[in-house]
């Protein structure tokens, strides 16, 4: 996983809008793709994990929740 940091983090949750998550371009589930993959716009190889929107509170979230809650959607996609 490559993560890009947003330049206002932690008032900025990573992983939505420019501040992308990036993962290994062939990430399948089930041999399908996750419902939050796209594969543009990422470094070679890669792709990206997007999320519209999620539940951030800059005052107790941080990058070790984030990768928490990022593992868990990976690993049971809706």
């Amino acid at each position: 996983v490559m993560l890009k940091i947003p330049s206002n983090y932690p008032e900025s949750a990573p992983g939505v809008g420019n501040a992308r998550v990036y993962v290994p371009d062939d990430l399948r589930y089930n041999g399908r793709k996750p419902k939050d993959f796209h594969d543009l716009s990422g470094p070679q190889d890669w792709a990206w994990w997007c999320y519209e929107r999620i539940e951030w509170n800059p005052c107790k979230d941080n990058l070790i929740m984030f990768f928490e809650m990022l593992r868990a959607h990976m690993t049971n996609p809706e």
